[in-house]
């Protein structure tokens, strides 16, 4: 029996390119494929379009890497293969693909990908550039990739927008995973036509390269280089041509002005977001200042809480809640990052509590079992560092199921929790726990068991994961949001 591949395609306002893109894979020689269509709301005729060629049409955002991971959930394939919906892929390509992970026992392999014929000058300078990475140790990522590799790197960052695929290379790569080339390649149809689109195009993913930059940036500065050894290795072929040459120096000029320009105003963005980032923190500390040993604690929570992360997919308005407050470090923080948010903390310990409430008009603290809270209309619920010491998995799950009682429509469960991996790092926080609790028992909610159970009570097209990489422990950060 041929091994199923599945296809995943993310969409958005595809309506002039995907059919082509679904019937090239249709004409595959390679026939045992699944497609799955994964489209971001598109105003446009993409849905339509798709329900032609597949019954497996869905809608998740927020962008590309949410996509394809939403994707990969619902596909059944032992092999995944990952195409844009403005590409063209020749009729041999996944057979191709399957042949050469089967015979030499690969774990995925790099399609090349060229532009298509026919779409104007800057195509053309285009489809000379990307042809000289055709065999670039740099310039390249793995598409076509087993489920097994998927899940053991933990998909695609959902962080990143733009470089996720070349993150998702590298993690692969350094994971030990085998990939190879084949022959047959794609052609992308969605290329700029003018000056104009290629300034607009690499302002805005330059603006997304900060993220990728901060996760590899030895790599970056490599791959991200105007002056590349492949320009020198195939000198000869942009030589040939004079006008292409020219066009291609001016290309890469306006590509790399456009993206130097958008990576600085990321930088500065985030920077003015940092400021009042450390601004909040600042206030934090001082609330706790004088305490001893809660002011210690303190410090050492805004290392190991990714505090800043988890902010960031908490609703700015309304009432949130954060079960297993503690000290109300955390929830103290969420009321002073925005004032128009009421901010309920919750937990069993008087002790922890009675130095909670810090005076912050937009926060308030709770003596109460978290497993037996409830408080309604919510749009937010925090859980942070807690599951792993209820008294039971039924209880976590319990814990989870009233939580979506609570929320109000659209609103999210955030929960950050201790993962598996690396395990230096899993040693680590068992030997902080021990530490800290000693002599209590403690259930880790690792991703195979967590995901699993989140996705059982919010949907699994509902419910995103990632690693904290930045934390000193082994965190992984989950959002749910309840539709």
């Amino acid at each position: 029996m041929k091994p199923l591949v599945s296809v995943i395609i993310p969409s958005f306002n595809s309506a002039l390119t995907i059919g082509v893109t679904l019937m090239s894979l249709k004409n595959q020689t390679y026939k045992n494929t699944e497609i799955i269509v994964v489209d971001k709301g598109s105003t446009d005729l993409t849905q339509k379009i798709s329900g032609k060629f597949t019954k497996n049409v869905f809608t998740h955002g927020p962008e590309r890497a949410a996509q394809v991971n939403f994707g990969v959930r619902k596909a059944k394939g032992k092999y995944l293969y990952r195409v844009d919906s403005d590409f063209i892929v020749e009729p041999e390509v996944i057979e191709q693909c399957v042949k050469k992970c089967e015979e030499e026992r690969l774990d995925g392999i790099a399609v090349h990908n060229t532009s298509a014929e026919g779409l104007g000058f800057w195509s053309e300078v285009r489809k000379v550039e990307r042809n000289t990475y055709r065999d670039d140790p740099l310039i390249v990522a793995v598409r076509f990739f087993t489920k097994n590799s998927w899940k053991t790197i933990s998909g695609f960052d959902e962080t990143l927008f733009g470089p996720e695929d070349y993150d998702f290379h590298n993690r692969f790569v350094s994971s030990g995973f085998r990939w190879g080339r084949v022959k047959a390649i794609e052609r992308h149809l969605g290329e700029p036509k003018s000056i104009k689109d290629i300034w607009k195009k690499h302002f805005f993913y330059g603006k997304q390269m900060v993220g990728y930059y901060r996760k590899h940036p030895r790599t970056a500065l490599f791959q991200f280089n105007p002056v590349r050894v492949s320009f020198v290795r195939n000198l000869g072929v942009l030589l040939s041509s004079p006008t292409i040459f020219v066009g291609l120096i001016i290309m890469q000029i306006v590509k790399f002005t456009a993206g130097g320009l958008g990576f600085l105003t990321a930088v500065v963005v985030r920077d003015e977001s940092r400021l009042r980032i450390m601004s909040t923190k600042r206030k934090v500390i001082r609330l706790y200042r004088g305490l001893g040993w809660v002011t210690f604690f303190t410090r050492v929570r805004f290392w190991t809480g990714s505090f800043e992360e988890m902010d960031r997919y908490i609703s700015p308005s309304g009432t949130i809640l954060d079960l297993g407050c503690g000290y109300g470090i955390f929830a103290n923080y969420l009321a002073l990052s925005s004032p128009r948010r009421k901010v309920i903390g919750v937990d069993l310990d008087k002790d922890k509590l009675r130095y909670a409430d810090r005076g912050i008009k937009n926060a308030k603290f709770l003596y109460g079992d978290a497993t037996r809270m409830r408080v309604p209309n919510l749009k937010g619920i925090t859980i942070l560092d807690v599951l792993h010491h209820l008294d039971s998995y039924s209880m976590q799950e319990s814990l989870i199921k009233a939580c979506t009682s609570m929320l109000v429509k659209n609103g999210k469960l955030i929960v950050s929790e201790v993962d598996s991996k690396p395990f230096w790092k899993l040693i680590l926080a068992r030997l902080a726990d021990s530490l800290l609790y000693p002599g209590q028992p403690v259930y880790y909610g690792h991703r195979n068991r967590l995901f699993p159970l989140l996705q059982k009570y919010f949907g699994a097209g509902n419910v995103r994961t990632y690693t904290l990489h930045y934390n000193p422990f082994p965190h992984r950060l989950y959002i749910c949001q309840k539709k």
